[in-house]
């Protein structure tokens, strides 16, 4: 883990918010998922990282670069580099959202969630006066975290950037 690696990370994945959420692979500026926007980020700092990264296959494919937590803690979800992952019901890891921490106007450490249409959790957010940006169902979106009270992430993890492969010089100069 490398906390200035993990600070332009974040300053990336704040920059997919308002993308339309979609499963194109590869993420685009405009159209990206929930793990589709690790996907755009690492590749911006000029990392490789598969195309076709899932939620699931970060939680278990054994990559090197993920370093898979022991224990879940609530209060870090939207720590810089905090990578938080859900099954939301299902029998895989459906969904993932990532920590970006606070800005001087924002009042709690953020999150970077792809949100699909048809998903709820935008209206009461929005009635916060913590939610500085309405978020909306079918895009990328921040709001703070924790991303719920009564969900706590299934698991949580960060990534050893020194373990990922450089490709070349960076396309993000934040």
């Amino acid at each position: 883990y490398n906390k200035e690696q993990a600070l332009i990370l974040a300053d990336i994945l704040r920059t997919c918010v308002g993308a339309d959420y979609s499963h194109v692979r590869m993420p685009t500026d405009n159209k990206m998922d929930c793990s589709g926007t690790l996907v755009y980020g690492l590749d911006k700092m000029g990392f490789e990282v598969p195309s076709d990264l899932t939620a699931d296959k970060i939680l278990n494919e054994g990559y090197s670069w993920i370093i898979i937590l022991d224990k879940v803690d609530n209060s870090k979800q939207g720590e810089p580099g905090m990578l938080n992952l859900y099954y939301f019901g299902e029998s895989y890891i459906s969904h993932i959202n990532y920590g970006v921490g606070k800005l001087e106007d924002e009042t709690e450490n953020q999150i970077v969630d792809a949100s699909s249409l048809g998903t709820t959790w935008q209206e009461t957010r929005n009635l916060s006066k913590k939610q500085n940006q309405k978020a909306e169902a079918g895009k990328v979106n921040i709001t703070w975290a924790p991303f719920s009270s009564n969900s706590v992430p299934d698991f949580q993890a960060k990534i050893d950037f020194t373990k990922l492969r450089n490709l070349s010089i960076p396309l993000w100069h934040g």
